[in-house]
């Protein structure tokens, strides 16, 4: 599946920041609400998941460019 470059990039903090207001919308409806811990969840694991994804991309461009993992012998 193709994304336009904008929305590429963006999407680790779109992942963070939909991760956010889902733990937010928990804090403010009170974990006494049954499905509070579900979204609480989904909201932690959004978190993560941009995290991770901008982590990777990250590795992926600092040793695409030009830098080598091991020096040559």
């Amino acid at each position: 599946m193709w994304l336009p470059a904008p929305l590429y990039e963006a999407l680790p903090f779109l992942y963070v920041s939909l991760g956010s207001l889902l733990i937010a919308g928990v804090a403010y409806i009170g974990f006494d609400v049954r499905s509070a811990s579900f979204y609480f969840a989904l909201g932690v694991s959004c978190i993560f998941l941009g995290l991770f994804i901008y982590y990777i991309r990250h590795a992926h461009r600092t040793r695409k460019g030009g830098k080598p993992e091991s020096p040559p012998e």
